[in-house]
């Protein structure tokens, strides 16, 4: 068995992530034993040293994106119901791997101790939110410790015995003012799994924590138990595709000054905004725009325009405003 060249690596963007652990899994490709045995060796550990550098900049990968978004709003609001999700999942084909996420990360985050039968869609998840019974909301307390101990570090755990799932832990420390996290996690398939689901939502929890808490944002490290590929493309045809590097080093948000609570509504408000878009409504007004607080929750309502009209075959007539320098270049072309 051959073994791995490199066990941990530091990177600037996803794409470079990708690129690398695609080439290790060929690497590490063994024929003799499985032909279809792609996998490697040993646990990885990487890092993505500016969570902001989130997005895949592979012009052909639109709805990669919208994926990611999706995902990442899907874990914040605690859902485990397919109603958001489903049509996000069906586009990729992967309708046959949601029961693997039926367990959703998401109802440990924000519904720790609920029955495990209990399915929240969005609605069922802030009612039971309302009410604040019978559970606890790890982000939210977790927000509550980074604040009250700006020196201190704690965990959000996901799995158990009694309830196994893809992420294991996050550990989230302040290391010199910033704040750092640690993803554990165990199968993960690189092609279907390792963006979209593990590396784009948990940076975006991680930003979530930091505008709470008022400390920025570290890097981001995962440690992937075993990676796995069900589909394996040659970083030497990526390489070719001459994916730019876009600067996000000075990039930030405004300071939102927003609190948890704020944040379930505007999850709230962009579900409904995703759920009404259709051929009639493509046009119609970013319900977070003119709002310098919101300009993240702006940048994917209008990630979520662009997803939508793609599938319906249509171009938004209005101009569409991006903040974020990755997605000015996925969705405008430009490089600034």
């Amino acid at each position: 068995m051959k073994s791995l060249r490199k066990t941990e690596m530091k990177y600037q963007t996803v794409d470079e992530i990708l690129r690398d652990t695609q080439g290790l899994l060929i690497q590490n490709h063994d024929s003799r034993k499985d032909p279809g045995c792609t996998e490697l060796p040993a646990p990885i550990l990487f890092e993505l040293a500016n969570p902001m550098a989130r997005f895949s900049c592979n012009a052909d990968n639109k709805k990669f994106v919208a994926d990611s978004v999706a995902e990442s709003l899907y874990l914040v609001s605690g859902m485990n119901g397919t109603d958001f999700i489903y049509p996000f999942r069906q586009e990729r084909g992967l309708t046959e791997n949601v029961k693997k996420y039926e367990k959703a990360l998401g109802t440990e985050l924000r519904f720790q101790g609920q029955k495990s039968e209990n399915v929240l869609d969005y609605r069922k998840s802030n009612s039971l939110r309302q009410r604040s019974i019978g559970f606890t909301d790890q982000l939210a307390r977790t927000v509550e410790i980074l604040k009250s101990r700006k020196d201190y570090g704690t965990v959000i755990q996901f799995s158990s015995i009694e309830n196994p799932l893809i992420v294991h832990y996050a550990w989230f420390r302040v290391n010199y003012g910033r704040l750092d996290m640690l993803i554990s996690a165990g199968d993960v398939d690189d092609f279907t799994e390792l963006y979209s689901y593990i590396i784009a939502p948990f940076t975006f929890l991680q930003q979530i924590i930091s505008e709470l808490t008022n400390i920025p944002m570290g890097s981001a490290r995962f440690m992937i138990g075993h990676l796995y590929s069900s589909s394996l493309t040659h970083p030497k045809f990526l390489r070719s595709l001459k994916i730019p590097i876009i600067n996000t080093h000075d990039f930030q948000y405004p300071e939102s000054g927003l609190t948890l609570r704020d944040v379930d509504t505007l999850i709230s408000i962009m579900v409904e905004f995703v759920e009404r878009l259709d051929e009639n409504s493509l046009n119609r007004a970013n319900p977070f725009d003119g709002d310098d607080r919101v300009q993240l929750w702006q940048d994917y309502a209008e990630v979520f325009r662009a997803w939508k009209a793609e599938q319906l075959n249509y171009k938004v007539k209005m101009e569409q405003n991006f903040y974020h320098p990755q997605l000015r270049f996925i969705y405008r072309g430009e490089t600034v």
